[in-house]
């Protein structure tokens, strides 16, 4: 599935491309090894999401104006995608691009570098509800298929997604 992730985000008008790694970090580094990303290790990935999602927002240049947060367990992700969250930021207005089907918030998600700040007090389960509500003045829905947006988080879900 990383592979899968790393090689859309690739292919996509995203970069650069960073890799946060945590759990089986040796596994993903190989896995992923030659592709043209920058890997960053979390050694505190047992706190949980949030932390990845600090070290790389914190890691990235200043010469970027958003950023995309693009979770690795997402098997039916298109470089579409993340394509259309692209197409739909506004660089002259501080705006979040969020995935959605049905009126139904999902990853990925793109961030305004005006927004990094507030990723910080994105709670641990990384939901981003309250900072959505919080600036839905500059949040912008980018509708994708449902399928697209799977998130894989137990086994049974795999199974019902991977075929």
């Amino acid at each position: 599935m990383i592979e899968h992730v790393v090689d859309t985000a690739l292919q996509s008008d995203a970069s650069p491309v960073y890799v946060i790694t945590g759990y089986q970090s040796e596994k993903i580094e190989e896995a992923i090894s030659g592709k043209d990303v920058k890997i960053i290790y979390n050694p505190s990935y047992k706190s949980g999401v949030k932390t990845s999602i600090d070290i790389g927002i914190q890691a990235l240049p200043e010469t970027i104006n958003g950023a995309i947060i693009l979770p690795a367990d997402m098997p039916n992700i298109k470089k579409d995608n993340i394509n259309k969250l692209i197409e739909e930021f506004d660089v002259e207005k501080t705006n979040i691009c969020i995935s959605s089907n049905n009126g139904i918030k999902s990853n990925p998600v793109l961030w305004h570098r005006n927004l990094f700040k507030n990723v910080s007090i994105i709670p641990e389960n990384a939901m981003f509800r309250p900072i959505l509500v919080e600036h839905s003045d500059y949040t912008t829905m980018v509708k994708s298929a449902k399928k697209t947006l799977v998130d894989i988080n137990t086994l049974i879900e795999f199974e019902e997604n991977i075929k």
